[in-house]
């Protein structure tokens, strides 16, 4: 046992930290309908609801990220020196002022907040978005929904969340095949959803509210025809390019690279919503201004400013919006 001042850290496990952040079915049911019945109407800048579904199903690969020292969660806690280190700073942080035993989440929030937070798209930020174009579209409008990369879930949980039309149709991509089973897993426990394997990479769920196709593979392979003005919704939010790196995923050689990659990726966005459909990509203002820089033609209708809250303080995160009235 750690021991500083008058706080101790027991010998916490991998299993241990991971296991903080589960939680009991029925939680995960509350968590999951406090999400539904968010009024979108008076919803504050910061929600955290769906936020323990995120956790409970996709955490043990979240801590798979890397960031930009080449480190991820395992590493940090499998070297001694750095579990020392990181042991000693979630005790000097103090999380839990009236408890003298470090819970092993500290270890982990310590962590996130030492390296950069890796962050993931609130499921409430995304019920608002589609909540609020649906209501300007015809009632009972089935909506359909494409994310290039789908990530840690939160715009899926937010989507289905919406009750704003008749059906939801939510197409994801994602490169990171890791995540395939946590989806099953959330779709099949907090859904109800049956499944079907199309291939190796393709997995599809449907009931008569709900139709989700999640292909693990890289978006470029849809091609420039397949999708062309098919979705009311196209919304994602692209890696800031190696800021985060996720298990499968290609690493950016140089800026170059990243926005060469970047400008496809807008671009079959744009393409890829009907005419009178929105894209919603959420990116940092330096990355978007260098996009913009680089192709002054994307640039967008207009900025949606979310609120996200990183410890005692809150950053801006933007939605950069295009409206899709342009000629295919």
């Amino acid at each position: 046992m750690v021991i500083m001042s008058i706080k101790t850290c027991p010998q916490y496990t991998i299993k241990d930290v991971i296991d903080s952040k589960k939680n009991d079915i029925n939680i995960l049911k509350k968590d999951k309908n406090k999400l539904h019945l968010l009024n979108c109407d008076k919803i504050k800048s910061v929600s955290f609801a769906g936020n323990k579904i995120i956790y409970n199903y996709f955490f043990e690969e979240l801590l798979n990220t890397k960031k930009s020292n080449g480190k991820n969660f395992y590493s940090i806690f499998n070297n001694e020196n750095d579990k020392e280190r990181l042991i000693e700073q979630a005790v000097k942080r103090d999380r839990r002022k009236k408890q003298i035993i470090i819970h092993p989440e500290d270890l982990f929030e310590c962590w996130r907040i030492n390296s950069g937070s890796i962050t993931f798209f609130k499921p409430s930020v995304m019920k608002q978005l589609v909540t609020n174009y649906m209501k300007e579209q015809d009632d009972n409008k089935d909506i359909k929904i494409l994310d290039l990369t789908m990530g840690w879930g939160g715009r899926l949980i937010g989507a289905l969340a919406s009750q704003a039309s008749n059906k939801i149709t939510y197409v994801g991509y994602d490169t990171n095949v890791n995540l395939k089973k946590p989806y099953i897993d959330l779709l099949k426990e907090l859904y109800n959803l049956d499944y079907s394997i199309i291939n190796d990479n393709v997995i599809h769920f449907e009931n008569n509210i709900y139709d989700i196709t999640l292909h693990f593979e890289d978006f470029i392979n849809i091609g420039d025809t397949d999708f062309n003005d098919e979705f009311d919704l196209v919304i994602s939010s692209p890696p800031y390019n190696n800021l985060e790196v996720y298990s499968h995923m290609e690493t950016f050689h140089n800026k170059n690279a990243y926005y060469d990659w970047l400008i496809t990726y807008t671009s079959y966005s744009i393409m890829y919503a009907k005419t009178d459909g929105l894209v919603g990509l959420s990116l940092s203002k330096e990355i978007y201004d260098e996009l913009v820089k680089r192709r002054p033609d994307l640039e967008c209708s207009y900025i949606e400013l979310m609120g996200q809250q990183m410890g005692k303080s809150r950053k801006k995160d933007y939605i950069y919006v295009w409206k899709n009235n342009m000629e295919k």
